[in-house]
């Protein structure tokens, strides 16, 4: 069952934003900060124009905002996850397309998605495609290690 997460589901989200972060990028890159996760989960949960979706194995953090050049809304997705042994089945597709209902709920002009994590980059920009996204660009990285200052 998918619904909005509320503050007493912050343990089971720490959970599965663990799980991410282990089997992301972020994983060797970075230490995983629980005071700070906790608190961006409870802003999700708590802000107005933030969406926090949690189902039995799966998550989404969004937020809503005017676009920079106009007064048009979007909505864009913070992060998305289903665990690993759990993307066999629909739990992802219907993560998405709750989102999705959300962010047509507020009249938004669009919806952006991504993949900053890295996992199964290709495979999950099938999905979006197939959901009907349509890729417009990608995300660059460079680490500090390599920056020329």
């Amino acid at each position: 069952m998918i619904r909005e997460a509320t503050v007493d589901d912050i343990p089971r989200l720490m959970e599965l934003g663990l799980e991410m972060f282990h089997e992301s990028r972020y994983g060797e890159l970075y230490s995983f900060d629980t005071t700070a996760v906790r608190a961006v989960f409870l802003h999700y949960i708590t802000d107005k124009d933030c969406l926090a979706l949690i189902s039995d194995n799966g998550l989404v953090l969004a937020q809503m905002q005017k676009q920079w050049f106009c007064k048009g809304l979007m909505t864009e997705d913070r992060l998305i996850y289903v665990s690993k042994n759990h993307r066999k089945g629909l739990e992802g597709v219907r993560l998405i397309k709750a989102y999705m209902k959300w962010a047509k709920s507020l009249g938004v002009h669009e919806i952006f998605i991504g993949n900053a994590t890295g996992i199964n980059f290709e495979r999950v920009g099938k999905l979006y495609e197939k959901l009907g996204f349509e890729q417009i660009g990608g995300y660059y990285v460079m680490e500090n290690d390599i920056w020329d200052a």
